[in-house]
């Protein structure tokens, strides 16, 4: 971690020091801290000043990085669950023909408005054939 190591207060022993210091890294881990915050864990830990203030915001920090994960994987569990079910409809009407498109792409690939894009060849003949 850069800094050096020294003697466990109790035992003076360097050795179990390291393995405090690894136990704590891996703990941190699985909290979701990056390496770079839990340096800063170590460095507050090490510096002993402020440390609850500090380590609280971090982990406020932290909390509010996953909870906006959190809301994003929900936003995307519900479009994909509504994806599902505009499949499963579409399928139950029209289980004789594969000719229509799936409705999810229809969602995905919105029809392109060739007025906007004349000119650009190479987007005339992909937007006629999606029409």
């Amino acid at each position: 971690m850069g800094r050096h190591l020294e003697p466990h207060p109790a035992t003076g022993n360097l050795q179990r020091v390291a393995v405090d210091r690894l136990a704590f890294v891996k703990r941190a881990k699985t909290l979701g801290f990056s390496l770079g915050e839990i340096r800063e864990l170590l460095a507050i830990q090490d510096g002993h000043t402020y440390a609850c203030v500090e380590v609280r915001d971090l982990v406020q920090n932290k909390l509010a990085i996953v909870r906006n994960k959190k809301a994003e994987i929900e936003r995307l569990e519900a479009n994909l669950a509504s994806a599902l079910r505009k499949c499963n409809q579409a399928l139950r009407r029209k289980r004789s023909q594969h000719s229509e498109t799936c409705p999810v792409l229809k969602q995905i690939v919105p029809k392109l408005r060739v007025q906007n894009l004349r000119g650009i060849p190479w987007i005339n003949r992909v937007a006629n054939q999606a029409i």
